[in-house]
């Protein structure tokens, strides 16, 4: 058994810029490493482990090549646009701000993460920033400036929706999710995958997004992964091994 890792596009030692493509550019990269790996070894099966957005890379991979198994490392269900403002207004939530002054943050923060660069709109959502500014769920979220940007990239991905991919797989998938997962709450993460019957999600009572925890205060080192985590792991891939 052997494990490949490399330097995502634009980091490391990896060439090219990681923002002038969107996930089926990030996909492509995955699969011109496993052709790599097929054309010097001869493996019986191929598995995936995403972490993160790896999520939406591996299930475009999935669609494009034939893959074994994928592990799922914090992973939403969700399209981007979805967990990014999930990731918002839970925040929001655990600061007690009142769930009406949630629904206007949220209503805020979707149309800045819709801006198209139009010259209207932006006069129209500067205005708004201007008004909210002063709000306690303003600075309570973390996510709002008082500058506008534009992102091309974020509009090349934002809307990737992984439902109508995990229907078509029939790929044997692990999903592995931390409670204290602040990007996107574990229980939504479950709910969501729970239509798919290819799909086994773990939900562990502890674990960030990384599925780290901190036992001396979240940022002081040395964090270690949750209990079980790389038993979890490890012994499904060894049964999706078993089971050819």
């Amino acid at each position: 058994m052997a494990s490949f890792a490399y330097d995502k596009r634009g980091s490391g030692k990896s060439e090219g810029n990681t923002y002038d493509v969107g996930y089926e550019g990030y996909a492509q990269d995955a699969i011109a490493g496993i052709q790599k790996i097929k054309s010097l070894y001869d493996f019986e099966k191929l598995g995936l482990f995403a972490v993160s957005e790896g999520e939406w890379v591996s299930l475009i991979i999935d669609s494009l090549i034939n893959i074994d198994f994928m592990v799922m490392i914090s992973p939403s269900g969700t399209t981007p646009m979805n967990q990014t403002i999930r990731e918002m207004t839970t925040r929001l939530g655990v600061k007690n701000i009142s769930a009406d002054a949630i629904i206007e943050a949220e209503e805020l923060y979707h149309e800045i993460l819709s801006f198209d660069n139009d010259s209207i709109s932006r006069l129209e959502l500067e205005r708004q920033i201007q008004l909210s500014k002063d709000k306690d769920w303003f600075q309570a979220a973390e996510d709002f400036s008082e500058d506008l940007y534009f992102y091309p990239w974020w509009y090349k991905v934002k809307d990737f929706d992984p439902s109508p991919l995990l229907r078509k797989s029939n790929t044997p998938i692990l999903v592995m999710v931390g409670k204290d997962n602040e990007s996107y709450p574990s229980i939504e993460t479950e709910s969501n995958f729970l239509p798919y019957s290819q799909v086994r999600t773990v939900v562990f009572e502890e674990g960030d997004h990384a599925l780290l925890v901190w036992r001396l205060g979240k940022g002081i080192p040395p964090p270690a992964f949750v209990d079980r985590y790389e038993e979890t792991y490890s012994q499904w891939i060894q049964k999706q091994c078993d089971d050819s």
